[in-house]
């Protein structure tokens, strides 16, 4: 029996070391440098964890389909192929203030808009991205705007906040975000960290191993193509009543910042291919993708129409506009599969239809404000 104790003792311990060491590890340790970048994305010098555009970058549709087949890009290489587009054409321009898009107008003689958000706000062909069309609109309308495309691939609201300044330098009238989709797909940024710092570091380890041995690259693709396991009572799925995403404090932070900067912001709920209350086909099962933590499409259905609420509560308690593109997209976005050619990003024609309806909101307000 004294045996047994000395043994229990002595892990009990070992355990208690361990876990100092694991938190004393991630206090000190910086995050990891952000890797895999398109070629249009570079690392910052200040925060080599977060990634920025390459101001004054410019890429053909021959330049981008060769990156995304020589990387294994093949949703990217797909999506290229079937535009039929002119070679030679731009496919990304960046210009020299690091904002895709045309150069921006030293003078500030129009109104400005600043569109903040991730990949769905940076777009893909650059005339069918929803900032371009929203910006075209509303000249074409009489509205003199112009539009600025801050969103970036990837981004989180973390990526924002160390952007606040240098979106705030433009003086825009107005701000626009989009963001949440990057949180949802990474189990800490939505729910937190685990409390003990030992199984967030043996986490980090296993699925360090995981990408090593089967490649970047291939464990993107083996998540998207992921069974996918329909159950809309699941216990992860009730486990979300009244859950508040951990990246929504970061969020409230950059609204702040922004409006004290004197700009005015409008907040977009999340239009996302699986819905709570519609259960999806089988072409919506082939073609979305769900976060790693889950195989079942509606725990990320119930996690967005949970933050899209908060959203609404932000702007009910005065912190914000809202274009609720969420209610938007149930009536507009049918059927689901047409639009969307994933779980969370708009085809080029459903773009062009969200650019134009954001364009008749915007007006609105601007010319009410």
């Amino acid at each position: 029996m004294t045996r047994w104790r000395s043994r229990i003792a002595g892990l009990v311990i070992a355990a208690i070391v361990f876990e100092a060491m694991a938190r004393l590890a991630f206090a000190v340790r910086s995050p990891p440098p952000v890797t895999d970048l398109q070629p249009y994305q570079m690392a910052d010098a200040s925060h080599p964890w977060h990634k920025r555009l390459r101001a004054g970058f410019t890429e053909t549709y021959a330049e981008a389909a060769e990156f995304k087949h020589n990387t294994g890009r093949v949703l990217g290489e797909r999506y290229l192929a079937e535009l039929r587009s002119d070679p030679r054409q731009v496919f990304v321009r960046i210009n020299r203030d690091g904002f895709r898009g045309p150069e921006i107008d030293p003078a500030h003689r129009t109104t400005r808009i600043v569109t903040v958000g991730d990949s769905c706000t940076f777009g893909m062909a650059e005339a069918e991205s929803y900032p371009r069309v929203m910006e075209d609109t509303l000249r074409r309308g009489g509205v003199a705007v112009e539009v600025i495309n801050a969103g970036v691939e990837g981004y989180t609201t973390g990526d924002v906040l160390l952007e606040v300044d240098r979106i705030g330098q433009l003086r825009p009238e107005w701000v626009t975000i989009y963001l949440g989709w990057n949180g949802f797909f990474n189990e800490e940024q939505v729910f937190g960290f685990p409390r003990l710092a030992s199984w967030r570091l043996l986490r980090g380890v296993a699925r360090g191993i995981g990408r090593a041995y089967r490649g970047r690259q291939q464990t993107a693709l083996s998540e998207y193509a992921k069974a996918k396991h329909l159950d809309r009572d699941a216990p992860a799925v009730r486990a979300l009543d009244g859950f508040v995403p951990a990246f929504v404090g970061d969020l409230q932070e950059i609204v702040r910042l922004i409006r004290a900067r004197g700009s005015r912001v409008v907040l977009f709920t999340l239009p996302g291919l699986y819905e709570m209350d519609h259960e999806p086909t089988l072409a919506m099962l082939q073609m979305g993708h769900v976060p790693s933590y889950t195989d079942n499409p509606y725990v990320l259905a119930k996690l967005t129409a949970r933050y899209n609420d908060t959203l609404r509560e932000m702007a009910r308690n005065g912190s914000a506009e809202l274009i609720d593109l969420d209610q938007w997209s149930r009536v507009t976005l049918r059927p689901r599969e047409r639009y969307f050619f994933d779980s969370v990003h708009l085809t080029d024609e459903g773009q062009t239809m969200l650019g134009r309806y954001l364009a008749d909101r915007l007006q609105s307000l601007i010319t009410t404000r």
